[in-house]
């Protein structure tokens, strides 16, 4: 959980996953929601898996980014190799 409001969680994540890939064998597949008014923790927890689910389901090893439905926009992703 990044609690700072200037960090670019997307960014943090990326760091992570790029260093357990580049010290081990293990590779990650992260997803990540951001805290607005009125949503419950419940949901934020659900839409952080759905866009981890993402990752996952379209290439793993990637971070992506909750996008509600209602933007008709898909998961924003960070594509890596």
């Amino acid at each position: 959980m990044v609690v700072d409001k200037r960090a670019k969680v997307g960014q943090v994540a990326e760091n992570i996953r790029a260093r357990v890939e580049g010290e081990t064998i293990v590779t990650m597949s992260i997803g990540h929601s951001t805290l607005r008014m009125k949503v419950p923790p419940e949901e934020l927890v659900s839409q952080a898996d759905q866009a981890m689910y993402q990752s996952k389901t379209s290439g793993k090893n990637k971070v992506t980014s909750y996008r509600s439905p209602s933007t008709n926009k898909k998961p924003e992703e960070s594509v890596t190799s």
